[in-house]
Parts: C-alpha cells; sequence; structure tokens
C-alpha cells in the first residue's frame, strides 16, 4: 500500500501528513508514506487541496482535518479492498 499526501508546504498539510504518520505508527501499519509538494502535481487538484491519495485513489480532499479515527477507517477500508495476500503484509500479526 501507498500513501500520497499531495498539496503545497503549509502548515495545515504538515498537520495532515503528520496525523497520518501518527495513525500508521499507532496502528502498526507498514506502508510507504510520501508528502508530494511538485507544483505541477498539486496544480491538478486546486482549490481542494491537501490530497490523500492510497494506492492512487482519493480518500481525502479539502481543509477539514479529519481526526485520527476517519484517517484510521479510510486506511482500514484501503487495506480490505487489497488481496488478501497483501493485506498480510500491511497490517500486523497479532499474537
Amino acid at each position: 500500500m501507498e500513501i500520497e499526501i499531495l498539496c503545497f508546504q503549509c502548515p495545515f498539510c504538515w498537520r495532515l501528513y503528520r496525523r497520518v504518520r501518527e495513525v500508521l505508527d499507532e496502528q502498526e501499519i507498514r506502508v510507504k508514506i510520501q508528502h508530494k509538494t511538485d507544483i505541477r502535481t498539486v496544480f491538478r487538484f486546486l482549490p481542494r487541496v491537501p490530497v490523500m491519495r492510497v494506492n492512487g485513489k482519493i480518500v481525502y480532499r479539502g481543509k477539514r482535518l479529519p481526526s485520527k479515527k476517519k484517517i484510521f477507517m479510510m486506511l482500514r477500508q484501503a487495506v480490505k479492498s487489497m488481496p488478501k495476500e497483501l493485506q498480510d503484509d500491511v497490517i500486523r500479526e497479532e499474537g
């Protein structure tokens, strides 16, 4: 699974990035996360930035910062849509 935060380097964008990183760390989810600030890429999504994409699909967009719970639910939904063998690589094993 790959997560991308697409935005400019404003404080709000960094808060979203940090909040997603906190959720990943707290839930021990092992994924690649990128903070993309390339102006050509970000301009495609104006005026509703930042954008969070999971596996290339937009799951969040806009200025209202989602709660950690909401971020976790978005990530969990993305994992559930993945093939079972890939799910095991993302989510820590219990026990």
